[in-house]
């Protein structure tokens, strides 16, 4: 008789974050080392190809004017990890599978980004393609990662909405210290009790 190995969805989610991360790393480092930046090697012409180019702004180059983007980035790309990890442990249960992928895919490119930003103070991209700007593994990340949140909430607008229901009433709130989101018909209720 075989056994079935039960695969925990958590640490599968925490090994995509990290094997996606540390691709995205890896893709830049050798890009460095093997890409010309003055040249352009076309896998598709016109359409697809691959050189090495410092971005000291954010996504596509957004921000590269601001002298203050590289240290605010650091901070907020922690800060939505915190956060995100906060309430991807609380609210796991409620994610939809495109919504699973928008939370692997938006943390994967935030932590791909990290290690430049922090020990570089730029990043490294590596992807020409036929749209403005050179992007790498984590730009595309977070293209998908939205792309996966809008079809998420079209899709499963039901799903989403009684799930956030069922949280807005629920004690989750207090366990994620969030009393104060209480209506005021919720707060007159406590009080007349």
């Amino acid at each position: 008789m075989k056994r079935l190995i039960k695969i925990n969805k958590h640490y599968l989610t925490i090994f995509w974050i990290v094997f996606i991360a540390v691709i995205d790393v890896i893709t830049r480092h050798n890009a460095q080392l093997y890409f010309d930046p003055d040249k352009t090697f076309w896998v598709i012409k016109g359409v697809l190809g691959l050189t090495y180019r410092i971005n000291y702004g954010g996504l596509l180059g957004l921000g590269s004017n601001w002298s203050y983007f590289n240290l605010s980035s650091i901070f907020i790309s922690v800060f939505i990890l915190v956060i995100s990890f906060v309430y991807y442990s609380k609210l796991h249960q409620y994610l939809t599978l495109s919504l699973r992928f928008f939370f692997i895919l938006l943390t994967a490119s935030l932590l791909g980004n990290l290690p430049d930003h922090i020990f570089l103070g730029y990043a490294r991209d590596w992807i020409v393609w036929f749209g403005p700007g050179v992007a790498n593994i984590a730009d595309y990340c977070t293209f998908a990662s939205f792309f996966l949140l809008f079809i998420g909430l079209l899709l499963h607008p039901e799903v989403t909405w009684k799930r956030f229901r069922e949280y807005n009433s629920s004690s989750l709130k207090k366990q994620l210290g969030l009393p104060y989101m209480q209506s005021s018909r919720n707060i007159k209720q406590d009080k007349n009790l």
